[in-house]
């Protein structure tokens, strides 16, 4: 298992998803903008020159993020053994940048990976998973940092009395967009959760950027965002966000909160 998740980082590192690919190239197809469409164009010649050459698409190779779901009989403590292990042979051999830092004393400690497992309780899922399904997604620092936190109902910026409906979720990220600016390299993928702690709604707005460009995407949200014409790495374009999905969780009567988290314009993500 360790061997086969160091390879499952080096392809996440190196190569881009179809979906993304695919998306960026409408994105270049689409845009009108001289300036905006040279960028797009640079992007995915990086993305095909990091996965012929088998190098890092970004020098961030940011914070490894799992998502296990896996079968009653599997152990989750050997699989976050090998995870581990994995991270450590995979900084060793500058597959990742040494990206973790003790905070209490400002010491560099390689890569700790974030772990999120999920026991599969029904047949189809136990069908479907075959043992142990480990997703990992490489989550840049500057994404990380555009994240936003929202309680509603409220005044949220430019944008007053905002309700606990889909209206209020959407402006929330409007609002969101309109902080991030360019800070995060655009075009974004953004995921948008609703929850009744902050802990809870986090979780699963990240974990929505597991999913697929296309599954879950709010049209009528994507449209407004790529309307705001902030355009790639803030130049004036067509498309800022190249997917925009809202989720719900369960919440508690008193709480509303709505987490907006963002993958930068190389959503590195993959599946073993």
């Amino acid at each position: 298992m360790i061997g086969k998740i160091v390879e499952l980082y080096r392809r996440v590192s190196t190569t881009l998803p179809d979906d993304v690919m695919a998306k960026l190239d409408d994105a270049f197809c689409n845009e009108t903008n001289d300036s905006a469409k040279n960028v797009l164009g640079k992007m995915l010649d990086n993305a095909r020159l990091a996965s012929g050459g088998k190098v890092p698409i970004c020098q961030d190779t940011g914070t490894p993020i799992f998502y296990v779901k896996r079968t009653a009989d599997v152990s989750e403590v050997k699989i976050k053994k090998d995870i581990n292990e994995a991270s450590r042979i995979a900084t060793e051999q500058s597959i990742l940048r040494p990206n973790s830092i003790d905070s209490s004393n400002e010491q560099i400690i390689g890569n700790v990976p974030e772990i999120y497992f999920k026991e599969v309780d029904t047949e189809a899922e136990r069908d479907a998973t075959s043992k142990v399904d480990i997703r990992l997604m490489l989550k840049g620092g500057g994404s990380e940092n555009i994240t936003q936190v929202y309680s509603l109902p409220g005044n949220i910026g430019r944008f007053k009395g905002l309700q606990r409906d889909i209206d209020g979720v959407r402006k929330c990220v409007i609002d969101a967009v309109l902080k991030a600016q360019s800070k995060a390299c655009p075009p974004y993928v953004i995921a948008a959760a609703v929850g009744g702690t902050v802990a809870g709604a986090a979780k699963k707005s990240k974990l929505m950027l597991f999913d697929d460009i296309g599954v879950g995407t709010d049209e009528k949200l994507l449209s407004e965002i790529n309307n705001l014409g902030i355009g790639p790495v803030g130049l004036p374009g067509r498309t800022v966000a190249l997917d925009a999905k809202i989720g719900y969780g369960v919440r508690h009567p008193a709480s509303y909160f709505v987490v907006v988290s963002f993958s930068c314009w190389c959503t590195r993500r993959g599946r073993l």
